[in-house]
């Protein structure tokens, strides 16, 4: 029995596993850290049920649902304390406390007593707390389509909330759409391996001599705009890094199916889609308070219904596809150059020399130099930047040609999180920034150094010396980044 003839962009949503009557299908590593099914062909029958729930097998437009009958929001949660303890404005969270409150069940990824992220099943608003934040590695579906059948034959209304894929996954599991179900999927960037998750865990528990208890993959207590993860150890100390942050926006360690995602668009599988209001600044830069804002899109009635019930306990604005439009809702993950010796090197190499070489940061963030001479030179930006594996960029010198450059590397899902005024005199560059806090070397001390996690400084002036100054104190070098070393080094 074939499961399907695309095995390499297999999702990993089990529901090949889960359909088979004879439970001749097993889930097996890659070699990556993914999973994937393979089939003990003594114990098959031939049924063809997995072929026929294998996402792969069916014709996407058929589960998609039309742009025109969406509603595009951008929301906050009323009860701050509540917002404060969710990723971004709310949104999962206001949606499943109605679902519980209406007797129903919640189905979502969390973190178990080991930190492995699976699918879990909740039943009380209490328990809501481990499916609430993003999680930047591929989940275990494990059985969950099953229980999710099961209690929709016991007539509970059930919210799935996760990736686009392991939606469609459990649409094509059950085989038609039942009133009860409601579906949420994510704006989604794309997931990790489990095993560089894993290992991850292991270096820190080596580095620190202590076990593990706690991780948050993006701890919103330094800002919402901010990227640091968070562990809390054995002894009850947190710790903040950017190592698996970097890991994971290098895009090397994603699932092979993320670079050739079908769900990075508008039409979504999902009755409601949501996110992080990524530009919203751009366009109600007074609402942003760096607390978290959703994007709360309804794409079906169903999805419109629940918005309209949960309304009340929301502060939102209308918006629409232009305003919040973001790369992963245009095109999927581009696939860096150089993923096949990233896994070579992970087989061969320690686990330590793979986060200095990928996770340092060094690679992270680069300085733009000399734009026009690159374009005069045939050499266009975007392709620049990806093959540096540069995906966070600090723009300097900035001019009338800054829109369209940001634009231009957008699109390629380069980051540009942050385009700050630079310490230099540039009154062009000062023009064109765009006005937020400068922070200079005399401001910068050791105790500081989570207060500017979202900044990227730029300067003319910093020099290397400045920069074995700024190593002494413990400020990561990706956060500082002076025009002059860079452009020496060709970064």
């Amino acid at each position: 029995m074939v499961i399907n003839d695309k095995m390499e962009l297999c999702y990993n949503c089990e529901a090949c596993v889960q359909a088979c009557p004879k439970h001749a299908i097993h889930m097996e590593d890659d070699g990556r850290g993914f999973r994937k099914p393979q089939i003990d062909e003594a114990a098959c029958i031939n049924c063809g049920l997995c072929a026929r729930v294998c996402p792969l097998n069916v014709q996407m437009a058929a589960y998609k649902h039309g742009v025109e009958q969406q509603h595009i929001r951008g929301i906050k949660r009323l009860d701050e304390k509540k917002r404060r303890e969710s990723q971004s404005g709310g949104a999962f969270s206001v949606i499943a406390e109605y679902v519980l409150e209406q007797h129903g069940v919640v189905y979502g990824a969390a973190l178990d007593d080991d930190l492995n992220c699976r699918y879990q099943r909740v039943d009380k608003t209490e328990e809501l707390v481990k499916l609430k934040g993003s999680k930047y590695v591929q989940a275990e579906v494990g059985e969950v389509y099953q229980s999710i059948h099961e209690d929709l034959k016991r007539g509970n209304k059930v919210l799935f909330g996760g990736t686009a894929c392991a939606v469609l996954g459990l649409k094509t599991f059950l085989g038609e759409e039942p009133e009860e179900l409601l579906t949420c999927d994510l704006v989604c960037h794309g997931v990790a391996s489990p095993d560089i998750y894993q290992n991850y865990r292991d270096y820190q528990e080596k580095r620190h001599g202590e076990k593990l208890t706690g991780f948050n993959f993006r701890n919103k207590k330094f800002g919402w705009h901010s990227h640091m993860e968070t562990f809390t150890l054995e002894s009850g100390k947190e710790e903040a890094d950017v190592l698996y942050r970097n890991l994971y926006y290098g895009h090397l360690c994603m699932r092979e199916s993320c670079y050739h995602c079908p769900f990075a668009d508008m039409s979504r599988v999902s009755d409601i889609t949501i996110g992080d209001f990524w530009g919203i600044e751009k366009t109600h830069a007074k609402w942003d308070d760096n607390l978290g804002i959703s994007l709360f899109i309804t794409n079906t009635p169903k999805g419109e219904a629940v918005f309209q019930a949960v309304s009340e306990e929301l502060e939102f604005i209308v918006s629409n596809r232009e305003e919040c439009m973001q790369p992963h809702l245009a095109h999927p993950v581009q696939k860096p150059k150089g993923v096949e010796f990233f896994w070579e090197e992970y087989r061969t190499r320690n686990f330590g020399y793979i986060l200095k070489k990928y996770g340092s940061g060094q690679r992270d963030v680069a300085v733009l130099k000399c734009l026009e001479a690159k374009k005069e030179a045939g050499i266009k930006a975007e392709s620049y930047f990806v093959g540096h594996n540069c995906f966070r960029i600090a723009l300097c010198g900035l001019n009338e040609n800054t829109e369209a450059l940001i634009s231009e590397l957008e699109e390629s899902s380069i980051s540009i999180e942050c385009i700050l005024e630079t310490t230099c005199d540039n009154e062009a560059c000062r023009k064109y920034a765009c006005g937020k806090p400068v922070l200079t070397v005399s401001e910068l001390k050791a105790g500081e150094v989570q207060e500017i996690d979202s900044y990227v400084v730029t300067s003319v002036q910093f020099s290397l010396d400045m920069l074995q100054e700024l190593r002494k104190i413990g400020v990561p070098l990706y956060k500082v980044v002076p025009i002059s070393f860079l452009a020496a080094m060709e970064i």
